[in-house]
């Protein structure tokens, strides 16, 4: 069979996908941009009709049915298959008692996430579902975010729902036209990428040092990662008034958020200016139909956050806004070549915002003619990863819900737990009072500030009597010979250097 017969479509890769498939090459992590999503369906599911809705929904969508050819070529490319499908995976473990279902799904869900995917020779997209219990089942989604991003996800589960109902009552798919993602790409290829990348260095100029998340290991120089997460809510109270101060002065809550992470990374590092990347969504309106298209159009651009410490919260907010309005323009172009253009290069970010849009997703739908049919599918965990070691994603419905995830072989739990408290000290601190000027801003806690005041202040120890003071400082030598021992202006000695 040629290549003709069994090939669609051929076309360039997006920005971001370009950025994927380089780390991927790079192969620092095989989990990176690997995305598993659960799903709890309750009712009476007919799994053979539930792989026929899926397989409509890769015949529907280009995306789905995308390959990426990377080895010996001089220049990346996707193919589009005309057919593909894909077999869902079954097992009924129903009859398993609690605790060994529990196991057996998270032993499943470990081995799927490291099977991972071969991107130039197979769909980057498989399901599986385990049956628990009499109309339990969980459902696994996994696929490869080069394909796939968060605002596409809602769109996709649910044509699903809406084409497995009508299918099981022998209904007509009353399906609204789709938007290739090959538009996508033409448009890109119409935008001046030179003027953005001018903007871009413009909007950098002079930055000069990393605005990092201090690693609590240092030491650690491995490439593994280790995928850890904590989640907190602010509440419903302080997000009402975060809202209250969005909407008095005209900007978003991620305009507040980012100008909150920006006065923490200053605090962190001791510096007035910070850049942090952001993701956004990259859905022009310029492109017909971009709230319905399904595939990966999300990009990474930098943020910097520049202020003097009489600057008030309300001025900064403002001055975020203004530029976001202008970046926005130019948010087509790639981090990389961003990076390229910068004192800094691939050091430029240490850390990445996602702030999420989209719609929580929750699945319902019944059928108009059926009283007895109801199948419900409803998110119970996603799991996915970037190479950042630090990212920060916030979420707003009723609460401002943030997701601190981050690479456990750097940071610890406790390390991280400090950091969401400082993140909600902040927001409480600046929508308090708006008007507060940048130095008055606390973000340590009433419980730090006692634990650093007293706690830490309490020094008696018992003296060891019967050893002298340059014995234990040899000791100290040999436990940590290149930790600081003295610092005086700008130099420094080691305990090492100290001791010589």
């Amino acid at each position: 069979m040629g290549n003709n017969e069994i090939i669609e479509d051929i076309y360039e890769l997006s920005p971001m996908q370009e950025g994927m498939l380089f780390d991927k090459l790079l192969g620092k992590d095989k989990d990176a941009y690997f995305e598993q999503s659960s799903f709890r369906i309750i009712g009476s599911l007919e799994v053979e009709l539930f792989e026929e809705s899926i397989n409509k929904l890769i015949k529907r969508y280009d995306v789905l049915r995308t390959l990426f050819i990377y080895e010996n070529q001089k220049r990346q490319r996707q193919v589009v298959l005309k057919d593909a499908k894909i077999k869902i995976w079954f097992e009924d473990i129903s009859s398993l008692i609690s605790s060994e279902k529990t196991v057996f799904i998270k032993g499943f869900k470990e081995k799927d996430i490291d099977k991972g995917f071969d991107l130039s020779r197979q769909i980057s997209i498989r399901a599986s579902i385990i049956k628990t219990d009499e109309e339990n089942y969980i459902f696994i989604l996994s696929f490869h975010h080069i394909i796939l991003d968060g605002w596409s996800l809602p769109i996709i589960f649910n044509e699903l729902m809406y084409i497995y109902n009508s299918l099981k009552e022998s209904m007509p798919l009353k399906l609204r036209k789709v938007n290739v993602y090959s538009n996508y790409i033409k448009w890109l290829q119409k935008q001046d990428k030179q003027e953005a990348l001018v903007y871009w260095k413009k909007y950098l100029d002079g930055y000069e040092e990393q605005a990092q998340v201090l690693q609590t290991d240092k030491s650690f120089k491995n490439d593994k990662y280790i995928n850890s997460e904590i989640k907190f809510s602010i509440g419903r109270e302080l997000t009402d008034k975060l809202k209250g101060v969005a909407g008095k002065n005209k900007v978003t809550v991620n305009t507040i958020f980012q100008a909150v992470w920006g006065i923490l990374l200053q605090r962190y590092n001791n510096v007035e200016d910070v850049v942090f990347g952001s993701v956004v969504s990259g859905r022009s309106a310029e492109i017909d139909g971009i709230e319905n298209m399904v595939g990966l159009f999300i990009n990474a651009v930098p943020v910097r956050i520049k202020s003097i410490v009489d600057k008030t919260f309300i001025e900064l907010i403002n001055e975020v806004h203004e530029c976001s309005i202008t970046s926005k323009k130019y948010e087509y172009v790639s981090l990389a070549e961003i990076q390229s253009s910068t004192s800094l290069k691939q050091q430029l970010i240490d850390n990445m915002m996602i702030f999420e849009n989209y719609p929580v997703a929750k699945y319902s739908e019944k059928s108009e003619n059926s009283k007895k049919f109801e199948l419900k599918m409803e998110l119970e965990e996603a799991v996915e990863q970037n190479n950042y070691n630090f990212n920060i994603i916030a979420a707003i419905t009723d609460e401002l819900l943030v997701k601190l995830s981050y690479n456990a072989c750097i940071y610890d739990e406790q390390y991280v737990n400090m950091v969401a408290g400082h993140i909600e000290q902040i927001i409480k601190e600046v929508v308090d009072n708006p008007e507060i000027k940048l130095s008055e801003i606390e973000m340590l806690s009433e419980e730090e500030k006692t634990k650093i005041l007293v706690d830490f202040n309490d020094t008696k120890a018992e003296y060891p009597k019967d050893k002298t003071i340059h014995e234990l400082f040899e000791e100290q030598v040999e436990k940590t010979p290149e930790n600081i021992a003295v610092v005086y202006q700008e130099k420094t000695l080691t305990y090492r250097e100290l001791n010589e």
